[in-house]
């Protein structure tokens, strides 16, 4: 008994380790709560004003004090002012001149660690912050200042014995409202400390100071091209539960755009980092011709997508518009604004995203002292600036004066400092080996480390640490160990093999897929220009790829992939590719039309086959089914059925006929083969490769390959085989008295069944070609294509695929999805399963998404160990 139960135990700690989390208790710095204090919830209201000088009426001169006034403002303006860095600088100023300890939510919510050490509820206190930056930014001198009025009202009090017993695990004690509060202040601790750094202003993550960054980074932190910097930083989120509070810290990284060349340490005289990169001939990155010519069209939408990505800006330049001292305005520098590129409003650009020229009066004119002015003229005229590039681009840029925004030279345009919104291929490597570095238990191990760079950071007495002790809160050194349980990795399943996944992925090599899709049909669409022959090379890569795993693609269809790619193409060669992405599908789907059902090249009927696809009928039952073109030009196009037991009456005939002698029958159109006299129906009637006839080859206006016949019926021998047969000619079939007609016998026909009483499933797929990895461009056809012309698609970058060393391993990632893509209720498809037995209730099985009622949700996850 006691070995038995010894090994219980053992396996029991096996299967259940200890593990080392990133998480650490957060508790009170006394058990005694008579010496701390109660919370307090405050309502706060931050408004924009200004100082109006009083004038005496009769002389105009200036009389008595300044007035102190409160600008109005609509709610729209307030919600622009909230989603800027402008209320946490108001703010943290009105904390460090007034001298109170806030927790604030970045909106209309302020927290105060008691009664006592709350402000004045009531009264109006006046702010003065630099507009565009913080007091202590290297540019403040030349940023102007502005003022606001920032008043509290008490909400309500949080008795400090609640925030006790959620500390200690009890909670039915509003814990949820507890875990807000806590969390509001941390991120306000940690953004109020001086030298860290926010780069949003509704994230809790913060980074340690340019100067400390080499303490966590063994890395090159800057991109390239010099233009980004990798920051490192923590998040910290207050975890309320049974078992206590405490504190999850995780350790993170993120690119910023720089706004200097040289960011560490950052000198006067230091060149900015510019939008115009006129050594690399590079707009926001992006490549042009050069900056002394027009945009060429054809760069424009790569142009619009990068500098949507660069966030916020700095405008600089020098004017010699005189003051009225009679010197020189000299600088201009307006900080952290905000670039936009899906301008539709009336703004004078007339809708334009980008105004291309600043000289070409044709794009934009506006007007100044009773003429219309370019924007070149205007910088000329009124601030003696001559554009060094007028027939670069114009950017409208937010809120640069008090009426708001306004069309700037992109040679005046810098970067700021701001998180950035790319994910190049060099960003994401660099993210991905940072946290390969510092995995596992070296993870637990950073995180701590950056706890006690966070206490060590800021002045004496204003340290994080130090903030959050006037809470009465204190952060436990020591990282909480958990037991967990070790969960059984699952075996992926295929139809021929079985693989384990390593490192997030599998091999899919030799894989076949566990219940393939079908793939009837496809059309291309190609808007990489100049790539027609590596779109084909990906289209049939993809295509033989697929097949190779399982996915059940007509012989007719890979010989026309082999041979006939240009007719199933659709090249675009205009200029605004995400405008016309809509028109471009609709004329590839037509293409696919022609082809496939109207049989217009003939590749069907001179191979004395059909098309054969599925369709749905109004109930949405899905129906096997053969496309039959019309039988005179301009006629309707027909179909012919699958039928069953239960609709064999409604669904088997295919033609009414009216032969030569003015007979009336109802048939169904069957094939004569010459190895029997039994007639075969044609979705039992296939165009195959043959390995035989593969060598022997046919005439160009044949495919290569032998008819074939499934085996069924009264001849079969083996059910449900396919043979090679010899066919001889079509015939059309009625079952009453066994009655063959052959063509020559028919007068007239009509079909009993027309396709445009069916939902067709054409093309199975539309394969887009894309010239970059620009996201514009994918969302439009992805639009285009779903939503308005119920296609599925399947896209895929030029670049990416040509910079492929295994080609098949990139296509038979592409034909997974695919698999997915084209799967229906009816074959269920799926490329793998996670049980042999296609069992679902064992522990390391894996059902897919569309097999049972799923609901489904992101979830960040930070993994200990």
């Amino acid at each position: 008994m006691s070995q038995r139960y010894g090994d219980q135990k053992r396996r029991r700690i096996e299967e259940e380790p200890l593990v080392l989390t990133n998480q650490n208790r957060l508790r009170l710095t006394s058990n005694d709560l008579s010496d701390l204090s109660d919370y307090v919830l405050c309502d706060v209201k931050i408004e924009n004003a200004y100082f109006r000088k009083v004038k005496d009426e009769v002389t105009g001169e200036r009389a008595g004090e300044e007035t102190f006034v409160v600008r109005e403002s609509t709610e729209d303006s307030k919600e622009r002012f909230f989603k800027t860095r402008r209320p946490w600088r108001v703010m943290k100023s009105w904390a460090n001149e007034f001298e109170f300890e806030v927790a604030y939510d970045g909106r209309k919510k302020a927290y105060f660690p008691s009664a006592a050490s709350s402000p004045e509820y009531g009264r109006q206190y006046r702010v003065k912050i630099k507009r565009d930056c913080e007091g202590d930014d290297i540019d403040a001198e030349y940023v102007g200042d502005g003022w606001f009025a920032v008043t509290f009202h008490e909400d309500k009090r949080i008795p400090i014995a609640q925030v006790s017993k959620a500390l200690s695990g009890d909670s039915s004690h509003a814990s949820e409202e507890i875990s807000t509060m806590f969390n509001i202040i941390l991120k306000s601790d940690a953004v109020l400390t001086r030298g860290m750094i926010s780069l949003k202003q509704d994230s809790p993550a913060v980074f340690f100071p340019l100067g400390r960054q080499p303490n966590f980074l063994s890395q090159s932190s800057e991109t390239k091209d010099g233009t980004k910097v990798l920051l490192s930083g923590l998040k910290m989120t207050a975890v309320v539960a049974e078992g206590g509070a405490c504190v999850q810290t995780e350790s993170i990284v993120q690119y910023a755009n720089k706004d200097y060349v040289r960011m560490s340490p950052v000198r006067h005289g230091d060149p900015r980092v510019p939008l115009l990169d006129v050594r690399k001939c590079t707009i926001a990155g992006a490549t042009i011709d050069s900056p002394f010519r027009p945009v060429s069209a054809s760069k424009k939408n790569m142009i619009e997508e990068a500098i949507g990505k660069r966030g916020d800006v700095t405008v600089e330049y020098y004017s010699k518009k005189l003051r009225k001292d009679g010197r020189p305005r000299g600088k201009v520098l307006i900080k952290n604004k905000s670039v936009r590129v899906d301008r539709e409003d009336t703004s004078g650009g007339s809708g334009k995203k980008i105004i291309w020229s600043a000289e070409d009066p044709g794009q934009f004119t506006f007007d100044y002292n009773g003429e219309q002015t370019t924007v070149a003229q205007y910088y000329q005229r009124e601030h003696g600036v001559t554009l060094q590039f007028p027939q670069m681009p114009l950017l409208y840029v937010d809120n640069i004066s008090r009426r708001g925004g306004g069309w700037i030279p992109i040679e005046f345009i810098f970067q700021a400092f701001t998180k950035s919104r790319e994910n190049s291929e060099e960003m994401v490597n660099a993210i991905l080996k940072y946290h390969d570095l510092n995995a596992g238990r070296k993870y637990i191990e950073v995180v701590g480390r950056k706890l006690q760079e966070l206490k060590m950071t800021g002045d004496d007495g204003a340290k994080f640490e130090d903030r959050l002790r006037k809470w009465g809160l204190k952060i436990e050194n020591a990282a909480i160990q958990q037991r967990a349980k070790l969960l059984r990795a699952p075996q992926i399943h295929f139809k021929n093999t079985s693989a384990n996944a390593r490192n997030g992925g599998f091999n899919l090599i030799g894989a076949k897929f566990s219940r393939p899709s079908k793939l009837t049909s496809f059309v291309v669409v190609n808007f990489a220009p100049g790539k027609e022959r590596s779109c084909h090379e990906y289209v049939r890569t993809v295509m033989r790829v697929a097949q190779n795993h399982g996915i059940e693609i007509p012989q007719m269809t890979m010989d026309l992939c082999q041979h006939n790619l240009d007719h199933l193409t659709e090249r675009y060669a205009g200029h605004d590719a995400e405008s016309d992405a809509l028109e471009v599908a609709r004329s590839a789907t037509k293409r696919a039309k022609n082809f496939y059902l109207y049989d217009s090249h003939r590749k069907y009927r001179d191979n004395h086959t059909f098309f054969q696809t599925h369709c749905y009928s109004e109930e949405e039952r899905e129906y096997e089914c053969v496309v039959l073109p019309p039988t005179k030009s301009g006629g309707p196009l027909g179909l012919l059925l699958a039928y069953y037991i239960d609709n064999k009456d409604k669904q088997y005939f295919s033609h009414r006929i009216e032969t030569n002698d003015g007979k009336v029958y109802d048939t169904r159109l069957m094939v004569k083969i010459k190895e029997t006299d039994t007639l075969i129906d044609p979705l039992d009637f296939r165009f195959h490769h043959s390995e035989s006839t593969a060598k022997k080859g046919f005439e160009r206006s044949h495919l290569s390959g032998r008819h074939q016949a499934l085996k069924r019926g009264p001849w079969d021998d083996v059910t449900g085989a396919w043979v090679d047969v010899t066919f001889d000619h079509f015939c059309y079939f009625c079952p009453k008295g066994n009655k063959k007609i052959r063509e020559q016998d028919i007068k007239h026909m009509k079909f009993v069944h027309l396709a445009e009483d069916w939902d067709v499933d054409f093309p199975s797929i539309m394969f887009v070609y894309l010239p970059d990895n620009g996201k514009a461009l994918y969302n439009r056809v992805k639009v285009m294509t779903n939503y308005f012309g119920g296609v599925v698609t399947q896209c895929a970058v030029s670049t990416e695929f040509e910079r492929q060393t295994k080609k098949d391993l990139y296509a038979s990632n592409i034909a997974t999805k695919i698999n997915a893509k084209l799967s229906t209720i009816y074959d269920k498809a799926v490329s793998w399963t996670s049980a042999c037995d296609g069992a679902h209730n064992r522990d390391d099985s894996l059902i897919w998404v569309g097999e049972a009622p799923t609901l489904v949700i992101g979830v960040g996850l930070v993994h200990g160990m």
